[in-house]
């Protein structure tokens, strides 16, 4: 159904005939009718259609959702407009507008608030990094389960295999018991294969003759709407809908001048304000740097990630210091020590770093002393143990004041020595039998835990921190609490 919003005599309504109409639609469909006018454009904004969250992503092509309630969800593809040559530098003016709205499914993406990310309910695995000394059991008794799943799984297997050979028997024993019954049985199925193969001919000379006159149309169509495309033609490739119906193709003309404009307008429909999530990832190099600055520039982005192998790109982006919520940087994104610490001493609420982040240098003492963040996670953390010490001493004579919360991560055998950590700092066991809770970040989110191991130690001003240590094979985690 080509030019469906356009050809259809929706603006000749009256106001209220167009707003009942207009609340029917899905809400593709309104942001189709939102670029036939100005007029049509204010009836949709004032429908107050208001999308939860929106995430933006950049690869080799940029990507806007918008997510709504209930289950449904609206995507943008925007490519550049000489994509399909190779050539994508330069390249400020859309070329393709794909639009994709899925309503048969919900969406976990979770709009960023004050709180940041929602609290969710934390359910103790025993192969996690910290758990409580009752439930977590030594690394022997682990390999023990391990082995006993494996031999479970093992009889499942054999009792699986002599089920099937009893299905076997049994059914070897009807055809031998009831012979006439097989002969009648085969020749149903040798008269059902002959209809069957005649009802396939017939099927497929239908759809031949329905191709040839498909294609006759399609080359119609084209020939009347190629002289009729303005210079900036935007053709929606395809609109999904998944429900029961079957698929139809959209194409509109979108006046639109260029990304920065297509979101403005999306936000106006949708009433947004803000980015949830901007995604920067593999494939972006292939796009112009200042056309993603100039798209972003002004918006309020509540969360900023950068997964890319284009060191260059990611160093790049990070110039541009986004002052996001949340920040998530797993790459060699800094070219040196001093733009590292430029971001460090940002405000972010939540950084989650991925060493190495400068190239020859791994983190130190006085890089933690600069993090003014409130929850820190670090992966494959490189730091040693004395500069551990060192970090805990400042902070004890009241340095990173806005830190709640840090957990290190490292993979390998290398764990943290407790001793030499707490060297030269008093501190104390956790109590026994005394369990606390606190809100950490675990796995990307925050999750209330309970806490009932560690070593306590106090600040200057009496804030009460705890350390705790997992050491495992292959891995070690260390998690730095400070209690309200």
């Amino acid at each position: 159904m080509a030019n469906a919003v356009s050809s259809f005599p929706l603006l000749r309504l009256p106001e209220k005939a167009l707003t009942k109409t207009l609340q029917c639609m899905t809400a593709i469909d309104r942001l189709g009718v939102s670029f036939c006018s100005t007029r049509s454009k204010q009836a949709v904004v004032n429908l107050n259609l208001k999308a939860d969250s929106v995430s933006l992503v950049v690869e080799s092509f940029i990507e806007i959702t918008f997510y709504f309630q209930p289950n449904s969800s609206l995507e943008l593809k925007i490519s550049p407009e000489n994509m399909r040559s190779g050539n994508l530098k330069n390249a400020s003016v859309p070329h393709n507008v794909n639009f994709h709205y899925e309503s048969f499914k919900s969406n976990d993406f979770v709009e960023f608030t004050d709180n940041l990310l929602e609290e969710r309910d934390h359910q103790h695995d025993p192969d996690s990094d910290f758990d409580d000394d009752e439930s977590e059991g030594s690394e022997d008794e682990e390999d023990e389960r391990e082995e006993e799943n494996q031999g479970n799984n093992l009889m499942e297997d054999t009792d699986s295999d002599g089920d099937e050979e009893d299905l076997n028997e049994q059914e070897e024993y009807r055809r031998v018991a009831s012979p006439d019954n097989t002969e009648d049985e085969r020749e149903e199925e040798e008269n059902n294969e002959v209809m069957s193969e005649s009802d396939e001919v017939d099927d497929e000379e239908d759809e031949d003759e329905q191709e040839s006159e498909e294609e006759s149309e399609v080359a119609d169509d084209e020939d009347e709407e190629v002289d009729e495309a303005p210079n900036h033609y935007f053709p929606v490739l395809r609109a999904m809908d998944h429900t029961p119906v079957p698929l139809q193709d959209f194409e509109w003309n979108l006046s639109v001048i260029d990304v920065r404009t297509l979101i403005d307008h999306c936000f106006e429909v949708y009433h947004m304000s803000q980015i949830s999530a901007f995604y920067v990832w593999n494939g972006c190099e292939q796009l112009d740097f200042e056309v993603i600055r100039e798209t972003i520039k002004g918006y309020n982005i509540l969360q900023f990630e950068v997964r890319t192998e284009s060191y260059a790109f990611a160093r790049d982006m990070m110039n541009l210091q986004i002052p996001a919520k949340r920040l998530e940087i797993n790459v060699l994104c800094f070219e040196n020590t001093l733009s590292l610490h430029k971001t460090l001493i940002q405000n972010h609420d939540v950084i989650s770093l991925n060493e190495p982040l400068v190239r020859n240098h791994t983190l130190i003492a006085d890089d933690l002393l600069l993090i003014n963040s409130a929850f820190v996670e670090i992966h494959d953390a490189m730091i040693s143990n004395k500069e551990l010490n060192k970090f805990m001493k400042h902070w004890i004579q009241g340095s990173n004041r806005r830190m709640k919360h840090i957990i290190l991560r490292k993979i390998g055998d290398a764990g943290f020595n407790k001793d030499t950590i707490f060297k030269g700092i008093s501190h104390e066991e956790f109590p026994e039998g005394v369990v606390r809770e606190c809100k950490v970040l675990t796995g990307g989110a925050f999750a209330t835990v309970k806490i009932a191991s560690g070593f306590n130690f106090f600040r200057e001003d009496h804030t009460e921190a705890t350390i705790r240590i997992k050491n495992r094979r292959g891995r070690a985690a260390l998690e730095f609490i400070v209690w309200d």
